[in-house]
């Protein structure tokens, strides 16, 4: 595998530009890296001029492609025919998120911007940080064994697999989208290119169809980008103790409830426990439980509160029927 190509951008408003009726004209080469060593991890700062379908609530998209110098100078319809090439969504629709704050020195003024934001429909957002990966591995895969996710991105030529390039969803965050506004004529992206290994490439396809699952289940994008964040922000030694310390700790929170559950059912009466105790445990976790959902927090964090909720409450509710 040849590692020193071309690295070809391009940006159109259109995920597939030629199968959805677009001119040659939609399609905009934004930059060029000749020789582009891509086993070595790289950092391009582009400009981009927003078309004004995109300022207008739209869609933009990145096209990234490696080139040898046989196509370097041909036409994008000829290349997406013979080439491998990888489409990230450069814009998302989303309402515009209000600055974060102190739980502990929430003022007035906050809440007064956490109004205006609620109720406001989805606009334009684009990225400031395209990441992309670039498979670096040789690949030696029979056509009867080549796995299932990657084969939509599998070309071949000549008997030999062309590089793959893919979209790094892990290291997409929502914090690296701004609001796009009818004024905003161009935009300043940083596209991060970083050499990834055949397993880890493999990897990062199942986790991207995990997240999108997410989605079916409920998950806002904010829940989706806290995911993100365990595993795209966090050491992978320090991310697999936080596993293991989180396993022990819902198993002791399993056996704790076990023994709650023991020790009531054993009472016949509130004789030696505090009701006042009992009714301020299961008044405090409501309060906690209903403030999160109204901040609407992470489900991450809103669970575990919501079954702590419930755990109280069904003491009280046994209470007071003695």
């Amino acid at each position: 595998m040849k590692f020193l190509s071309h690295l070809v951008l391009f940006t159109s408003v259109k995920e597939q530009p030629y199968l959805q009726g677009a001119s040659v004209s939609s399609v905009t080469k934004v930059h060029t890296s000749l020789k582009f060593d891509y086993r070595k991890p790289a950092t391009i700062d582009i400009t981009l001029k927003v078309p004004r379908k995109t300022r207008n609530n739209g869609t933009l998209f990145m096209h990234a492609v490696l080139l040898d110098e046989s196509s370097l100078y041909k036409d994008f319809d000829e290349i997406i025919r013979s080439e491998s090439i990888h489409t990230l969504p450069l814009v998302t629709h989303t309402e515009p998120q209000a600055a974060t704050f102190n739980l502990l020195q929430q003022n007035a003024e906050s809440n007064k911007e956490k109004g205006k934001v609620q109720g406001v429909r989805p606009y334009s957002h684009i990225t400031t940080v395209a990441p992309i990966a670039i498979l670096t591995d040789d690949l030696n895969l029979p056509s009867n064994k080549i796995p299932g996710e990657l084969y939509p991105y599998i070309r071949i030529r000549n008997g030999k697999f062309l590089p793959i390039i893919q979209h790094n969803v892990l290291k997409s965050r929502l914090s690296h989208f701004q609001l796009l506004s009818s004024s905003s004529h161009e935009a300043n992206v940083t596209v991060n290119v970083s050499p990834t290994s055949y397993g880890s490439l493999r990897l990062s396809l199942h986790v991207r169809l995990a997240l999108e699952q997410l989605f079916s289940l409920g998950f806002s994008e904010k829940d989706v980008d806290d995911v993100k964040g365990i595993f795209a922000d966090t050491n992978l030694y320090l991310l697999s103790a936080t596993v293991l310390i989180a396993s022990f700790h819902l198993l002791f929170d399993f056996l704790a409830f076990k023994n709650d559950v023991s020790f009531w059912r054993r009472k016949r009466s509130l004789a030696g426990l505090s009701a006042r105790t009992i009714f301020w445990r299961a008044f405090s976790q409501m309060v906690i439980f209903f403030y999160l959902m109204d901040e609407q927090t992470s489900l991450l964090v809103l669970i575990p509160a919501g079954i702590s909720a419930l755990i109280e409450d069904s003491m009280l509710c046994w209470g007071l029927q003695q």
